[in-house]
């Protein structure tokens, strides 16, 4: 009986997995293209015949075509929308013959005209109507003549530039019919392709003096590998690589070379009559084949690839070694420069550009050749799946940084600061896989993290960096790790053995790891890489009888995975402890000794949100904290310590004088739950310590509107007058320093960013202002201070895009004496340049301020904006707050009507201002701009001399360093303006004034804002 259940049972799994690999079928498309090239017009002139055979359980009554050269037909295309996205105006200012496109277009099927049409949201991808249906197991034969006119090279993948050609995507070509369906997209700079397998023959000609790389084996092709031999020993005797890009005049006799591959889903090619050669051989271990390596360059960075047939090598045999056999006959590597279609992958050959180093040329090699098994022959669909080709492609970089260059660590660090910044942090150039966790915990720390198995279109460019390349990257990393080398190995080889030349999904990769190991990985797919979960584990506690401990550990994240715990004594490691992945708390058994040290991944292999919490010591007070280590300006994140950075800092207003100090902080680019910033100073006329500081406290939401909310408590106290008064009548005189203290509340609500596009950022703040100050004497004849509450709301919403930049919010503000609603809106007009362009700044607001308010506070509108004497909230900062006249009095912030003009105490209003601000930027090099004010209030003419309705300026302004400092000067101005400058008796000189963004010029400031925190 327990037999008979026993086999019954496995019949039922056998059937189960049948059915299964029953349901998944594959199309097979055979290719056959003769195509030539005009490089006089940069036209491809071509033919084009498809055997499309249909696998599929179904009929078929229309296909879908991929016209992916009509990407670049104009701006409203899905790609030039995407770049515009991204803040990538290329196609904005290009001309007419920069863009391409694909026409002559006429299919036919099975000898017989087709009716076909392009989809209505997009010209890159065509419907056509089959003329009677496609029946499962039947064949087609499908035709059409095509043109393409080579856009140029800086837009995206496929263009040139002059004679110098990468073609790529650039014939008529089937979407993929799978299981889900048609799988048609527009073609865009993430989440790149997804195409069947098949057969492609293609013929290729053009004047004979290009070199030309290709996928595929050359048929008859004697001549043309003589001819690149030739080359090739040219190229091994040249010591010197002139910086010399003429491009030689085209021959004007024509080659065509053949080329045929099978089991490949593209077919691209590139050719240069400036490329030099190099040719090698590799041996692969296994079965012995020999094939051919082939690297194509310029000048550009010669001496480089001069190592490129190596960096070939390595390429093809680690990742054969790690995966599977490499299958195809030839490898090469092509420099296309500075092209935007740099750092790209093809069937047997990669686009290089320009990377200004041979570590960088080296691994950028690996990564691209690396794809021709992630993309190439495990053919997952990188629109919807795009962690199964980019991220694991580039963990195979990373694993092979830490192979080739394991003696070498300095030869490993990459760029990720230029500049001075970059030198003061520490964080200049960084180690190759910590630049990836860095920019991983970035995203993932502040929530703007997102689940990488989602289409492509809509993660955020930031996410589609640190989630889809590097989450990926430090998962598999630590998968490895957990499994061990060997057995990684071992799934890795089935998984390729499982799915090689075939469309796997991400069930397909999980299956074939858990069969090849014999564990559970589903808390790896499903949690730590197929979603937007994050791993946080803590030591809570130690405890101790004889010589036996107790450890308390809690996952405080999302994911149950596996972790390893050490116990080290003196930097020796004692004891190891794998403990398999669970919510919530356990405890487990150690081995106890007052000197040991307890922690969690020790080789910083997980990717952990926090490892500060991963450490605690047997014995003393504070055993979870690490030792404080101070350091100077602010340097990158080291759990090993409690850091504390320091800087000196250098102050000056009116009336404290200069003030020096020391900022004390633990702010670094990598944003923690808590921070702060003290801020001490002396003050040299008032001989007292002045400064402020801030402290915030970071929640992250799991779900919700919000991804973050921030409480953020800010304080500061200095001078902001000289007070002086004398009366004869009173026979009273006094003179003093006037001093304030601000207190500043904030909860910050900060919402998801909308899909795809982390240019948006949306706020809802919520604030509290306390502000006690001294009043002038003449209020009261007496000495006395003052207190105020301010309570504000506020919804604001940017777009960052340097292409679109803008900005609109609506405020409340008010207490027991005032209530104020205002809105504001910020627009720019970009002309091309991102640098150039039009601003407009649209203000409105409503007051209603009661009768009896308190001493030494202005809340009315204003026309001139935002002056010392007007800000009394305190919020920013005035080099002389109080000054009526003379220098410091022209300094001001844009509020209000943002008039550039001062207006000194006339134009202002209790109830109602409305104003428009107009900017634009001057052409060429001019670094000047040209402004345009008009405002209006309530009771307008009550306070004008004219019978206008409304007041204007116009003049030019100057931004310094990098508009940190602007300086307006005015050229024109009302006349009811012009009334109040000749009854004040002010000059030209007077009417000049300046902004300070002292915000921007904090460096604390900076450094918080560097990733966007």
């Amino acid at each position: 009986m327990f037999r008979t259940l026993a086999l019954l049972l496995f019949s039922c799994i056998l059937t189960g997995t049948n059915a299964i690999a029953q349901n998944y079928f594959q199309q097979d498309v055979r290719y056959n293209i003769r195509v030539t090239l005009d490089d006089r017009q940069h036209i491809l002139n071509a033919f084009e015949e498809i055997t499309y055979i249909n696998h599929s359980p179904n009929d078929l009554n229309e296909m879908y075509f991929h016209l992916w050269p009509n990407a670049y037909k104009n701006l409203n295309t899905a790609l030039a929308n995407d770049l515009h996205i991204q803040g990538n105006n290329i196609m904005n200012y290009a001309s007419d013959d920069d863009f391409g496109f694909i026409d002559s277009l006429r299919f036919r099927l099975n000898g017989e005209d087709a009716l076909w049409e392009l989809l209505t949201d997009t010209i890159d991808i065509c419907r056509i109507h089959l003329n009677r249906p496609l029946k499962s197991g039947d064949s087609l034969v499908i035709t059409t003549p095509f043109r393409v006119k080579i856009p140029l090279d800086a837009f995206s993948r496929m263009g040139h530039n002059w004679q110098a050609y990468h073609i790529t995507q650039w014939y008529p070509k089937p979407a993929v019919y799978d299981r889900n369906g048609w799988n048609y997209f527009s073609n865009l700079t993430k989440g790149e392709f997804y195409s069947e397998f098949g057969t492609y023959d293609v013929e290729i000609t053009l004047p004979d003096n290009y070199v030309v790389g290709a996928t595929g084996e050359l048929i008859n092709g004697a001549n043309e590998l003589a001819w690149l031999d030739q080359k090739a020993k040219e190229t091994s005797q040249i010591s010197d690589f002139p910086y010399d890009f003429k491009t030689p005049a085209s021959s004007k006799t024509t080659k065509t070379l053949h080329y045929h591959q099978d089991r490949v889903h593209d077919f691209a090619w590139f050719a240069d009559k400036r490329w030099h050669v190099l040719k090698g051989e590799i041996s692969l271990p296994i079965s012995g084949r020999t094939i051919t390596a082939w690297a194509f360059f310029t000048n550009a960075e010669g001496e480089l690839w001069k190592n490129s047939i190596k960096y070939l090598e390595n390429g093809i045999l680690y990742n054969s070694k790690w995966m599977g056999e490499y299958p195809y006959s030839s490898i090469t590597a092509v420099d296309v420069n500075y092209a935007a279609g740099e750092g790209m992958e093809y069937p047997m050959v990669a686009a290089i550009g320009n990377y200004g180093s041979a570590f960088e040329l080296d691994i950028t090699i690996f990564h691209e050749l690396a794809h021709n098994w992630f993309y190439g022959m495990l053919g997952s669909n990188e629109r919807i799946h795009p962690w199964m080709d980019e991220g694991m492609t580039n963990f195979c970089e990373t694993r092979y940084a830490y192979t080739e260059y394991a003696s070498n660590p300095e030869y490993r660090k990459e760029m990720m600061i230029p500049g001075g910044l970059g030198k003061l942090i520490d964080e200049e150039l960084v180690d190759h896989r910590e630049k990836q966790y860095r920019y991983f915990l970035r995203a993932a720390r502040t929530n703007r993290a997102e689940n990488p198995d989602q289409d492509a279109r809509l993660i955020t460019y930031e996410s589609y960096g640190s989630q889809v390349y590097y989450k990926t990257t430090l998962a598999f990393d630590y998968l490895k790790s957990y499994l061990g080398d060997s057995l990684f190995d071992i799934c890795m080889h089935r998984y390729f053995d499982d799915w090689k030349f075939k469309h796997p999904a991400p069930l397909d990769l999980e299956k074939s790891f858990e069969d090849a190991s014999g564990k559970k990985l589903d808390w790896f797919f499903k949690d730590m890489i197929m979603s937007d979960k994050k791993t946080d584990y803590a030591l809570c506690y130690v405890k101790h009888q004889n010589s036996q401990g107790e450890l308390g550990i809690k996952n405080k994240g999302s994911v149950s995975a596996p972790i390893l715990v050490t116990a080290w004594r003196d930097s020796v490691l004692v004891q190891s402890y794998p403990i398999e992945g669970f919510d919530g708390r356990q405890k487990i058994n150690v081995e106890y000794n007052p000197d040991y040290t307890y922690r969690i991944d020790a080789a910083e292999k997980m990717p952990e949100l926090y490892r500060q919490n991963n450490t605690i010591r047997a014995k003393g007070i504070l055993r979870k904290t690490e030792p404080i280590k101070l350091q100077f300006a602010s340097k990158p994140e080291n759990s090993k310590y409690t850091q504390i950075f320091y800087m000196p800092v250098l102050g000056f207003n009116k009336y404290n004088s200069v003030m020096g100090g020391i900022a004390l902080h633990n702010v670094t680019t990598t944003e923690k739950k808590f921070e702060y910033t003290l801020m001490p100073l002396f003050a040299t006329k008032t001989t007292d310590l002045v400064g402020g500081g801030e402290l915030r406290y970071n929640f992250y939401p799991k779900a919700g509107v919000f991804n973050k909310i921030t409480w953020r408590e800010g304080f500061k106290h200095y001078a902001y007058a000289d007070d002086f008064y004398e009366s004869l009548m009173l026979e009273k005189s006094y003179s003093a320093t006037l001093r304030y203290s601000r207190l500043n509340s904030q909860l910050i609500f900060s919402m998801r960013y909308p899909d795809g596009n982390s240019y948006i950022k949306r706020q809802f703040i919520l604030q509290h202002t306390f502000v006690n100050r001294d009043i002038p004497f003449y209020y009261f004849y007496s000495e006395k201070k003052n207190s105020y509450n301010y309570f504000t709301a506020t919804f604001c919403r940017e777009n960052l895009n340097p292409l679109d930049l803008a900005m609109q919010k609506i405020s409340l503000t008010g207490n027991q004496d005032y209530f104020k609603i205002t809105a504001e809106l910020n627009k720019f007009f970009c002309y091309g340049d991102e640098a150039k362009g039009f601003s407009m700044r649209i203000f409105g607001g409503y007051a209603d301020i009661h009768q009896h308010i308190q001493p030494a506070v202005d809340y009315r509108f204003s026309l001139d904006g935002l002056t010392g004497e007007r800000d009394d909230q305190f919020q920013n900062v005035f080099l002389g707050k109080s000054e009526q006249s003379g220098f410091y009095s022209q300094q001001f912030y844009v509020a209000d009507a943002g008039f550039k003009v001062p207006t000194l105490f006339y134009k202002t209003s209790d109830k109602w201002m409305a104003a428009i601000n107009l900017s634009t930027t001057l052409p060429g090099m001019l670094p000047f701009r040209l402004f345009f004010d008009a405002g209006t209030f309530n009771d307008f003419k009550l306070n004008s001399t004219t019978e206008n309705t409304f007041s204007y300026d116009y003049g030019v302004a100057l931004p310094l360093f990098k508009e940190k400092i602007t300086i307006f000067v005015p050229i024109g101005y009302s006349e009811d303006l012009k009334y109040i400058y000749d009854r004040e008796e002010l000059h030209f000189g007077n009417l000049i004034r300046f902004e300070i963004k002292f915000d921007i010029l904090n460096p604390q400031e900076q450094i918080r804002t560097l990733f966007g925190s």
